[in-house]
């Protein structure tokens, strides 16, 4: 009973190898494209990923800057900073002094000492400013628009935009986008063209078995 399992067992093995070194060109193509499609599919995930921690990387990094005039008094600042912190396109609000100005220019400016000694030899020139950061980049035209109200602009010398790192966002997403269609077009065509081969696959198969099937 048991050599009989064996020899069954050897002769579908065999009927096997045998099919498939028949059809080896088709089933070389149907694990190539199957592969591929794989291979893609992964591809495009990992794209996606890497892209989306770059552009929130980048976005984390973009900001308004509001400079004001040295002649706002408090009030004015503290209003200024409700109505922005009840902007919807607005996730935070930061008031930076003149002081903290000062510091962070001196830290920037740390490798050349022409810039300090520009600085240091007057008062403070440097404004202080609201930094604010956008709930969602695709938002920065109407955060624009928002600041450059008469109301605004009457208690401001200007405003500052990360125009640089609002492009390189653009460009990645763009980017993604492409990626994301690329990789999602060739999915579907090489799961069509493995589809197609794996039919002709099966249809060889039945051909070449027909005697035994009848």
């Amino acid at each position: 009973m048991n050599n009989r399992k064996l020899i069954t067992a050897f002769r579908i093995f065999k009927s096997g190898f045998q099919g498939f070194i028949r059809n080896a060109s088709l089933s070389i193509a149907a694990v190539a494209v199957m592969s591929i499609t794989l291979t893609i599919i992964l591809f495009s995930i990992v794209s996606n990923a890497t892209f989306t921690n770059s552009i929130k990387q980048i976005t984390d990094k973009i900001d308004i800057s509001v400079f004001l005039k040295d002649t706002v008094t408090t009030e004015q600042r503290d209003k200024l900073m409700r109505d922005l912190k009840n902007n919807p396109d607005i996730s935070s609000v930061e008031f930076v002094t003149k002081e903290q100005a000062l510091e962070a220019y001196k830290k920037a400016s740390a490798s050349n000492p022409e810039l300090l000694s520009a600085i240091s030899q007057t008062d403070n020139p440097l404004p202080a400013s609201i930094k604010i950061k956008p709930a969602d980049p695709n938002k920065i035209d109407e955060i624009q628009a928002f600041v450059s109200t008469d109301e605004i602009k009457a208690l401001s010398e200007r405003t500052d935009t990360q125009e640089e790192r609002m492009s390189a966002v653009n460009k990645i997403t763009a980017a993604t986008n492409f990626f994301q269609q690329a990789g999602i077009a060739g999915v579907v065509v090489f799961a069509m063209v493995s589809m197609l081969i794996i039919f002709n696959t099966i249809r060889m198969t039945i051909f070449n078995r027909r005697d035994e099937l009848q």
